[in-house]
């Protein structure tokens, strides 16, 4: 299979959105607007139809959820779309790369990071307070996304004086564990925490059977592209949005 194809399919099932359409080889995903990732149209199958035609359909079919209209490309995405996209107005955003890295058993260290192999509402409570979300939709659809996941998936913490400062998400697919939502409370960052999660996850991946890790970071967020690359990651590719303004 196609290196990307295969690992867009991994990121999309580890996160489903509420609400799936398929349309000539794109697809198209809705998720209450939490985020671009899955409020977006994928075009990563091979498709037939003109472009411009798919593109009028997909708005359309973005207003009707009073959604912005998203897509998501990669370099293989179909020939002349991306150029398309610009002369509509679609602005580029969040360019972001692709990591990947095999994974060498190692022993968990034991102590500050807490995993759980599960996704309790605790941890959620945990995340959603970490990342700011305080919009009651929108926290209602993260946690009815997780719920969707069918994949092993697997939590991690660690709590200072009985909070949580930080958290982090694993979810495994063929072999291949995605390192998902490491969130460091502000005040705690910059004590080696991001690390300290990804590496207790990672272990915790291999005693699973998982042989193969990746995860995606902001091209622009450089500190942790070098944690990641100290780590042994390599980028595998670049990804970005094209976004239209309602």
């Amino acid at each position: 299979m196609n290196t990307v194809i295969f690992y867009e399919e991994l990121s999309m099932n580890a996160f489903p959105a509420p609400k799936t359409h398929f349309y000539d080889g794109w697809v198209l995903r809705f998720a209450n607007g939490i985020d671009n990732r899955s409020n977006s149209v994928n075009p990563i199958y091979t498709s037939v139809l003109p472009i411009p035609e798919k593109v009028e359909a997909c708005e359309y079919i973005y207003a009707r959820h009073s959604l912005p209209t998203v897509f998501k490309l990669t370099d293989e995405s179909p020939a002349g779309l991306d150029e398309y996209l610009e002369a509509r107005g679609y602005e580029i955003a969040t360019p972001t790369y692709l990591f990947t890295s095999s994974i060498l058993p190692s022993a968990r260290e034991e102590g500050s990071v807490r995993v759980l192999k599960s996704i309790g509402q605790t941890w959620r409570k945990s995340l959603f307070r970490l990342k700011g979300l305080t919009d009651a939709g929108k926290i209602n659809t993260a946690d009815a996304m997780m719920n969707l996941i069918q994949s092993d998936a697997m939590s991690a913490s660690i709590a200072i004086e009985g909070k949580a400062v930080a958290c982090g998400l694993c979810v495994i697919e063929r072999g291949y564990a995605g390192i998902y939502e490491i969130v460091v409370d502000e005040e705690y960052r910059r004590h080696g925490y991001g690390h300290k999660l990804c590496g207790a996850l990672l272990a915790e991946a291999s005693a699973n059977g998982a042989k193969h890790a990746y995860l995606q970071v902001e091209a622009a967020n450089g500190p942790a592209m070098a944690l990641y690359e100290k780590m042994g990651f390599e980028a595998q590719y670049k990804y970005w949005y094209r976004v239209k303004k309602m």
